[in-house]
């Protein structure tokens, strides 16, 4: 009875589609919401109220956001919530680098490797030792934010051409493909040498070691069993990736976002 007034009471002062979202807890959920539609307090209290009514674990709860920003006014909104302040909110990287420096001493011999400070440095190395051509700041930016678009769109350095070839993709700064590849390789060879990874990298070793590895990847999903991702519409192939591994064959996901 005690509990039931605690769950309305977490409903209260929504509309009347804030509320259906808010109580739809159970399998696959999409909450399409554009900007001032009330989203973020929807969400929260969405999880509160299934949290509340024991439908889901807080502990092994997790909200996943695109900026540090909206992680922290999420766990913010949580906390404020008793029924869900055990509740994680985080972005997908800072989600996986949890997870991967729990695991990491079952997994592997030696420590985890660190992550980069300087990736920038590590691509103006990469290019001097594969180029002649002139570095300057621009084109060591925009070789950088390939190399980016490459991890998050899930294309190996050996699938590039191709993919440039299929697509009429120029690589930066007026480099043929196979140029820009060598400049990838370099790059991921200097991170090796330096035993450091990149962002994306974080994201890329919790796929691998997940779907290559069964035991890891029932540990991670047994501490997120129930999953929100906001901004949906702007998740990379490299975050669906993860997204999948982290449910398995499950489908409690929540995803929020506009109506792209």
């Amino acid at each position: 009875e005690h509990m039931d007034a605690t769950a309305e009471a977490i409903l209260d002062g929504l509309d009347d589609a804030q509320r259906m979202a808010a109580t739809a807890v159970r399998g696959p959920v999409r909450i399409i919401a554009g900007a001032g539609a009330g989203k973020t307090r929807t969400v929260t209290r969405r999880i509160a109220y299934a949290c509340a009514t024991k439908a889901w674990d807080p502990r092994a709860t997790l909200a996943v956001t695109f900026s540090v920003k909206a992680a922290a006014e999420m766990r913010n909104r949580l906390s404020q919530l008793d029924v869900a302040s055990d509740v994680k909110a985080a972005t997908f990287h800072s989600a996986a680098l949890h997870q991967l420096r729990r695991i990491w001493p079952d997994v592997c011999e030696g420590p985890m490797p660190f992550i980069s400070r300087n990736p920038r440095e590590i691509v103006e190395h990469s290019l001097r030792r594969v180029t002649t051509q002139q570095v300057d700041d621009d084109t060591v930016r925009n070789l950088q934010a390939e190399i980016n678009w490459c991890k998050i769109s899930l294309i190996a350095p050996e699938d590039y051409a191709r993919v440039c070839a299929a697509t009429h993709r120029q690589p930066p700064s007026g480099l043929e493909p196979s140029q820009f590849v060598d400049v990838y390789k370099a790059y991921e060879a200097e991170k090796t040498n330096r035993n450091e990874i990149d962002f994306d990298d974080i994201l890329l070793i919790v796929c691998h070691l997940m779907e290559s590895d069964e035991e890891v990847a029932s540990a991670i999903r047994s501490n997120i069993r129930w999953l929100t991702v906001d901004e949906y519409q702007d998740v990379t192939p490299l975050q669906q990736r993860v997204l999948d591994a982290w449910l398995g064959n499950r489908d409690d996901l929540t995803v929020v976002g506009d109506a792209n």
